[in-house]
């Protein structure tokens, strides 16, 4: 069996894990902008990027845990 092939074996049935680390991911991106005008304003909040949405799934995802 290729090292490759071995490799993903041990990945299979993860997408739990793969779906949390995308939840945080998205949730960086969302608190840690480069601009203040990037940031979280009330205009942004429940705009069309889904801040809200994003951060609301990670704290249900946290009292879940």
């Amino acid at each position: 069996m290729s090292p490759d092939k071995e490799i993903a074996d041990k990945f299979m049935n993860c997408e739990a894990l793969e779906n949390v680390i995308r939840l945080l991911n998205n949730s960086f991106d969302v608190m840690n902008a480069r601009r203040p005008k990037d940031g979280i304003t009330r205009a942004n909040w429940n705009g069309a990027d889904g801040r809200h949405e994003i951060l609301t799934k990670l704290f249900q995802c946290l009292e879940e845990t």
